[in-house]
């Protein structure tokens, strides 16, 4: 991947207040993949019991999940090989 595709579109990520958090895209697609943020997330509204939606406690398993949606979601000719390669490239 080059520099410049992995660099936030942003251009200046220091003034962004990530405090509360923030959101990564990804975007899968016949061709490959995209990726952009982050973009920080809106302070929740304060409620007697926050719900916790499936939160992941670590990076590792989320990244596990990511993956296992795109298996499970191929899309164009050559998905498998695509997947293979990941899997090779997390390996090396």
């Amino acid at each position: 991947m080059e520099n410049e595709e992995m660099t936030p579109e942003s251009a200046d990520p220091a003034s962004q207040d990530y405090s509360q958090g923030y959101e990564i895209c990804l975007y899968v697609t016949p061709t490959g993949f995209r990726v952009e943020g982050p973009l920080p997330l809106a302070p929740e509204p304060q409620t007697e019991a926050p719900e916790q939606e499936d939160e992941i406690p670590d990076m590792a398993t989320a990244l596990k999940h990511v993956l296992a949606i795109i298996k499970e979601n191929p899309l164009g000719n050559d998905a498998e090989a695509q997947m293979q390669a990941g899997y090779e490239a997390k390996d090396a």
